[in-house]
């Protein structure tokens, strides 16, 4: 694997639980421009929650991981 990427990756799993995200507001700001609301939506992996906060308002959300 890519030093690079293995590097995110380690660093994305150490903080685990931390409520972090890589890219965060930006993979939210995204979800939550393309799901839009009054829609029913299924967060697969959702973990924590941490990118879900981005397109509950207004939906009507189930999370699973």
């Amino acid at each position: 694997m890519n030093y690079k990427v293995r590097n995110i990756y380690e660093n994305h799993n150490r903080k685990r639980g931390d409520d972090f995200s890589i890219l965060k507001k930006e993979r939210g700001e995204l979800l939550s421009k393309y799901i839009g609301t009054g829609k029913k939506v299924l967060d697969l992996g959702c973990r924590d929650g941490v990118l879900t906060e981005y397109f509950v308002k207004g939906n009507n959300v189930l999370g699973a991981d």
